[in-house]
Order: C-alpha cells, then sequence, then structure tokens
C-alpha cells in the first residue's frame, strides 16, 4: 500500500499543499519551489486528555498484520479490524490494533481479549470518514471538549498532522491547530523546538535535527501559510 500524498499544486514559482486535519480544518501553506522539498507521506492524529484509544493514523499497516473482525463506529459503520504482530525478539513489544478507514489505518491500542464483544466501547462515540480527496476525519463527542493550546505550549492538543521529507528519516513537517500565535517564534522552555509559522489558529513546524539547522531555516524563510478553514 502506498504511504498517502496530499495533492498538491504548482504555480508560480511555488509549491502549495493542502492538509485537512481529523477535525476537518483545512491548512494550506506553500514554498518556494525551488527549494526542492519534496513529501514522502502523511500521517495524522488526534491528541486529546482522557481517551482510552489512540487516533494516529496512517496509509500503511505492518507486513503480516491479521483481519480480526468488524466493529462499528457512532454511524453504525463496519470498519474491519486488524492485530499488527509484536516485533521479534522485543518481549516487551504488545500487539497492537488498528481499524481501517478507507485506505487508512488508525492505531487504537491494545486489546485484552479479541472476542470481547465490545472491544473498543469509545469507538461508538466516534463517526470515520474519508473526504474527497483522500484525507481522513474523525469526528464525535470525546473531540469536542479538546482545548487547544497557544503556538508555544509544550504539548500540541487537538488535530496534528506530520509530513515526511522525502529521502529524509529526521526531517518533517509539522501541523497544528492553535489558539494563538503567541511565542511562535520561540523556543519553548525546556526543549528544542523546530522554526515555524504560524496564521489563523494553525502552525507549520519545521523539524529536523542540530546538524539540519540550516535546512530547518532555509525552509522556514519560504513557507507561507496560505489559508485555514474551519469546518
Amino acid at each position: 500500500m502506498q504511504p498517502f500524498l496530499p495533492p498538491v499544486t504548482h504555480s508560480g514559482g511555488r509549491t502549495t499543499v493542502p492538509v485537512v486535519l481529523q477535525d476537518g480544518t483545512e491548512v494550506r501553506f506553500s514554498y518556494p519551489s525551488g527549494l526542492g522539498l519534496r513529501l514522502s507521506g502523511m500521517e495524522t492524529g488526534y491528541n486529546v486528555d482522557g481517551m482510552e484509544i489512540g487516533l494516529n493514523a496512517a496509509a500503511a499497516i505492518k507486513t503480516d498484520s491479521q483481519y480480526v473482525r468488524n466493529v462499528t463506529d457512532a454511524s453504525g459503520q463496519q470498519l474491519e479490524l486488524w492485530k499488527e504482530p509484536k516485533e521479534p525478539g522485543n518481549e516487551h513489544d504488545i500487539d497492537v490494533y488498528a481499524i481501517r478507514v478507507g485506505d487508512w489505518f488508525v492505531s487504537l491500542g491494545e486489546l485484552e481479549s479479541e472476542t470481547d464483544p465490545d472491544p473498543f466501547p469509545e469507538l461508538r462515540r466516534l463517526t470515520f470518514s474519508v473526504d474527497p480527496r483522500g484525507f481522513l476525519e474523525v469526528s464525535g463527542d470525546p473531540l469536542a471538549t479538546v482545548k487547544l493550546g497557544s503556538a508555544n505550549d509544550s504539548i500540541e492538543m487537538g488535530p496534528v498532522a506530520s509530513l515526511t521529507v522525502q529521502g529524509s528519516e529526521t526531517k518533517s513537517l509539522y501541523i497544528s491547530r492553535v489558539t494563538d500565535c503567541t511565542g511562535a517564534d520561540r523556543e519553548r522552555e525546556g526543549e528544542l523546538r523546530g522554526p515555524m509559522v504560524c496564521k489563523d489558529g494553525a502552525i507549520v513546524q519545521i523539524i529536523g535535527t542540530g546538524d539540519e539547522q540550516n535546512w530547518t531555516e532555509q525552509v522556514k524563510s519560504g513557507l507561507r501559510i496560505e489559508s485555514v478553514k474551519t469546518p
């Protein structure tokens, strides 16, 4: 299965990337095409306090994963439940279960018993869908109480996305919603923070190692958020 890539466009010497977060927010950003920045995949998630399941999603699943059975979400939609295998030789690894939504696999967490008639109760409070462009969206009561933080908060809450950069295991672009852009040009206290751009309730952060600081600063100098549309 191929990684999911946003449908980028090129015009006027700039490359524009639309990203739809799991709550339906669309963040469009662009950068000079001459940067040679090519994306190789996208993952999404939803950071929520108190939820017993995770919502990290990718258009891929581990080799040798096994289909278990179908489960239902709040809309009554039938979703495939899959078990990802433990890492060979790692005695501390656990079986992780994921549901399939279109081409996306949403990692929920571990499960005590596959025969449990209601293995992940919170699924019955969430609805999963894929929009016409292929982006995963999630809605439901558990997400309605999420409180977003400002651009300089140490932990992003709410919907997030990560875009990997082709040819690198350490470079990426990280997108999330925020309440405001206060502190967007500062490092978080006590931790190294990549440079970012912030506008209209969204940030795009450029992630790289210390050795890649020149690259992150170069990308930031040409990066701009074109629009943010909330549902």
